[in-house]
């Protein structure tokens, strides 16, 4: 049995993205036999407005759709107020699920605190909330993912881990070591390799020896996780892709992952 594959928006790069919009995305990730697309924050524009549209055309491709936020759930020790416009646009798109950062972990008071506040902006909605392991000491270790976690769950609210396969060499852990610790907890995970260009880390597409490890670390995570193509499918960040060629690179990879 296969497993579902979603594709991130960015994966097709920011001038794409910017001249077409990421419904745009979403068709190809339809014709290229995905899942779901995950819309990115960061990615709106007038092109993606109003989001209801954008939705309604993600749900009539037969999508499911993710959202990325860029707003960190904490900020000091006080809950992000940015979050509450955020889980409504994740509601306008018929989002199921809202992959955020924790931003750094606050004390065992605010998180009780301020996630009483989360839970009453979420009421009302399927939601569930995806803690991603971001590129900061702060908040993307697995001991800070871990206590969010758990006091997402003391808290009441539906609630899992982003696994960001990548985003672990940014902090100096061991993905494997991680999933092993974190991997019972993960309900999707973001898949893109890592290249070192001078001293800057970069997505890529995964080489055969890291594909080797992530085969290792799916043993960790839940039978048939969703996961999520996250590395560059155009090879360079142009607005002029050919789409049938972005189809066919988004095909390829979305079958090899569905099978990992």
């Amino acid at each position: 049995m296969s497993s579902p594959v979603f594709i991130c928006a960015n994966a097709y790069g920011a001038q794409y993205i910017n001249a077409h919009g990421q419904a745009q995305s979403a068709h190809i990730a339809a014709e290229a036999g995905a899942t779901g697309i995950e819309i990115r924050q960061e990615l709106l524009s007038d092109h993606d407005q109003p989001l209801e549209t954008l939705g309604d055309k993600i749900a009539e491709l037969g999508l499911e759709c993710h959202y990325s936020s860029t707003e960190l759930l904490w900020l000091g020790e006080h809950l992000n107020d940015r979050l509450h416009a955020a889980i409504e646009d994740a509601k306008k798109l018929k989002a199921s699920l809202l992959k955020i950062a924790i931003g750094a972990l606050p004390s065992e008071e605010t998180r009780r605190d301020t996630l009483t506040q989360l839970a009453k902006w979420l009421e009302g909605s399927e939601l569930t909330v995806a803690l991603e392991n971001d590129q900061t000491s702060g908040g993307g270790t697995p001991d800070a993912l871990g206590a969010a976690l758990g006091a997402f769950k003391q808290a009441g609210i539906k609630a899992g881990l982003t696994f960001d396969i990548g985003n672990w060499q940014y902090v100096g852990v061991n993905a494997i070591d991680a999933a092993h610790e974190l991997g019972r907890d993960v309900i999707y995970v973001h898949c893109k390799g890592i290249r070192r260009e001078g001293s800057e880390l970069h997505a890529a597409a995964p080489a055969p020896t890291e594909l080797v490890d992530w085969s290792t670390m799916w043993a960790s995570f839940p039978r048939h996780v969703k996961r999520s193509i996250e590395f560059p499918l155009a090879g360079h960040d142009s607005p002029d892709h050919d789409s049938s060629q972005l189809v066919s690179n988004s095909a390829a990879w979305v079958t090899r992952l569905s099978h990992l």
